[in-house]
């Protein structure tokens, strides 16, 4: 058990670091937004360039922190119900819909890896962008986000399973 909870906690660690590493982006992405704006509708003249490199800036900053808001529990549920339960039925929810998350994000993954490697053996290019910038970066973004969202839901079921059981982590969660 010992060994299974150094794998969750080390799941949680690089999921942090990532979500942390991302925020170093938001302002470049936020000093290039406003360029594209201003150029774009106060001077007239937008770069061909700007739209093509704020989505290069945007699939890392929203894709890769995945995981982290997973462990942070900050996606969204449908929580009219959810909020009333006590956290061994919350618990007992969150493994019932494991399986739902575990074929999602699974094949996500499996997709996403595909797709990242056939596009980086390729050095495949985007054709129908004024700058014929690679495509591959942006899919192995998607591809290390998936995989980080998929193993952050692991460690969430360990945690989920542990709470049904009446057992705490190793950090005395339940």
């Amino acid at each position: 058990m010992k060994t299974i909870m150094a794998l969750v906690r080390l799941i949680d660690r690089i999921n942090r670091w990532v979500a942390v590493a991302m925020t170093t982006l938001i302002l470049p992405l936020l000093a290039l937004t406003m360029y594209e704006v201003i150029m774009r509708y106060i001077v007239g003249d937008p770069p061909l360039w700007g739209s093509q490199a704020l989505l290069f800036l945007w699939f890392p900053v929203t894709l890769l922190p995945g995981g982290y808001v997973m462990r942070i529990k900050g996606h969204v549920k449908l929580d009219l119900i959810y909020s009333l339960w006590s956290p061994r039925g919350q618990a007992i929810s969150e493994v019932v819909t494991f399986a739902a998350f575990l074929l999602f994000a699974g094949v996500l993954s499996v997709v996403a890896i595909e797709a990242a490697w056939k596009s980086t053996a390729m050095r495949e290019l985007h054709m129908y962008w004024a700058w014929h910038g690679p495509v591959y970066p942006k899919r192995i973004i998607i591809a290390v986000g998936a995989v980080l969202l998929f193993l952050q839901g692991l460690a969430e079921f360990v945690r989920n399973v542990l709470t049904i059981m009446g057992r705490k982590d190793e950090e005395g969660q339940k």
